[in-house]
């Protein structure tokens, strides 16, 4: 004998899904306190964003010209970055120590004593960082244009 009835086994089973659920919420709502009820309705439908945390872009300066040093942080600073300033290989040294895992750019001025063993301590510390070193005859104008493109 055939089936002779027109309706599926889909059709018959959303309602009885949806009493099941109204009933279950009903018993839900009445055997728990009414906070922890809205409490467990805010949880299940608010949207959560991932928390996320981010790091500073750190730059680290190292010029003992107070002209270049200006032009630097004024060319960085408004775009994001962290400035780090030092004017001596020590000071350079100890910024270096004191963010082991922020320096993604170095800004180095030629004109500072040791400038090049400041280059290869960074560049042994810091493999990824990018290291903008500044000529000695740069002009102050040429510093910004300088930074934008290497960075």
């Amino acid at each position: 004998m055939r089936y002779t009835s027109h309706f599926n086994w889909r059709d018959l089973s959303w309602p009885s899904f949806a009493i099941c659920a109204v009933l279950g919420g009903f018993l839900l709502a009445t055997q728990v306190s009414t906070e922890t009820f809205n409490a467990l309705v805010r949880e299940t439908f608010t949207w959560r964003k991932a928390q996320v945390k981010v790091e500073p872009d750190r730059v680290l300066i190292v010029t003992a010209d107070m002209a270049h040093r200006r032009q630097v942080l004024a060319t960085l600073e408004p775009r994001g970055w962290v400035p780090l300033l030092a004017r001596s290989p020590a000071e350079a040294a100890a910024q270096m120590a004191g963010h082991r895992d922020g320096v993604r750019v170095a800004v180095l001025d030629a004109s500072v004593r040791d400038s090049m063993a400041i280059e290869r301590e960074l560049r042994n510390s810091f493999p990824g960082t990018r290291i903008v070193v500044l000529p000695r005859t740069i002009r102050q104008e040429m510093i910004a244009p300088l930074l934008i493109d290497r960075i």
